[in-house]
Order: C-alpha cells, then sequence, then structure tokens
C-alpha cells in the first residue's frame, strides 16, 4: 500500500510542476517552496523511493543477480527513460531526491529575483573535482 501511495503522490507531484512550469506560473519563491517541499516529502519523510537512479539499480542488480525481470520496476524504468527524452533535465530537478536537493541549496544563494548569488561562490579548479569524481567513483 506504501509504494502505490509514493508513486501517485509522486506523480501527482511531477504532474503539478510540469503544468505550473508551462505556464509561466513558477515564481523563484515558489520555486524553492517546491524543492524544499520535495526533499522533505520524498526524500525525507517517504523514503528516497521513488528514484530514478535506486529503480535504475534495482532493476539491474535483480536482473544480474537472479536473472529476473520484475515488471513494476521495468515499468517505472520506462517511464523515467521516456520523462527524460520528453523534458530532458526536468527529471534530475524535480523528480530525483538528489537533483532537487541541489537545485534547493544552489537557489538558496540566490536573490529574490533569482538572477544572482548573495555571496560570492568559490569554485574549486577543474582538477581537484575531477580528482574527487574520479576516486569517488
Amino acid at each position: 500500500m506504501k509504494i502505490p501511495l509514493k508513486f501517485g503522490l509522486w506523480v501527482l507531484f511531477l504532474v503539478g510542476v510540469f503544468v505550473l512550469m508551462r505556464r509561466r506560473k513558477i515564481t523563484p519563491g515558489l520555486r524553492r517552496r517546491l524543492y524544499l517541499a520535495a526533499a522533505v516529502l520524498f526524500g525525507v519523510i517517504l523514503g528516497s523511493d521513488p528514484g530514478p537512479m535506486g529503480t535504475i539499480k534495482d532493476a539491474i542488480v535483480l536482473f544480474g543477480a537472479k536473472g529476473v525481470i520484475f515488471p513494476p520496476r521495468m515499468i517505472a524504468l520506462m517511464i523515467f527513460l521516456l520523462l527524460v527524452f520528453l523534458a530532458n533535465k526536468f527529471i534530475c530537478s524535480w523528480g530525483c531526491q538528489a537533483g532537487t536537493l541541489q537545485d534547493l541549496i544552489f537557489r538558496l544563494n540566490r536573490n529574490h529575483r533569482d538572477t544572482g548569488g548573495i555571496m560570492r561562490q568559490y569554485r574549486p579548479p577543474f582538477l581537484w573535482t575531477n580528482a574527487i569524481r574520479i576516486a569517488f567513483f
């Protein structure tokens, strides 16, 4: 019962955000509140599922370990891929908990018009950040 509820709320949230975006109704303040709501609701309260990366990982691990194709995971994977092709980075920004949290943190340092940063951002050299990514992954 909990999994269909999570997916249902998640789909309703994504459809609502998509409609607001198409109608150009998302202001910088509303964007921050939506990001916060998504991060808290789907990342903390309901757990981190549904999530694109968790679904892909679960589908691949289940197939690799046991040779089983679990239809709900494969359907979710196909929906995620379809959303990526139709709405570009929409799923990464609004549907993935990590992307939503990342965008929320980025938006916290923006002014009220969402045009510039309030504080100066420090950008480490690419060589450092790339070395960290390579070591981590």
